[in-house]
């Protein structure tokens, strides 16, 4: 957690997504195998107030940051 938003991060051992694509694969018709319906997927996640990003390095797999504000999640003690 960074400040009021809780970061979800979901990795994998692949091999990345290129520094030019990080944002186009969310664009709706960006057609790479596994990457396909990101666009679908920020979209509904954009309609609940959160956010998702990639943030992995080229050739190490891919990262995808998932931003939750503090007004969406609930910390239970």
């Amino acid at each position: 957690m960074s400040g009021d938003t809780l970061h979800i991060l979901y990795q994998d051992d692949g091999p990345g997504v290129p520094a030019a694509d990080k944002e186009k694969i969310f664009d709706m018709g960006y057609d790479a195998g596994p990457l396909r319906g990101l666009f679908l997927l920020r979209e509904l996640l954009a309609f609940t107030g959160i956010g998702i990003r990639e943030i992995g390095v080229p050739g190490r797999g891919a990262v995808f940051d998932i931003q939750v504000p503090r007004n969406k999640f609930r910390k239970e003690h």
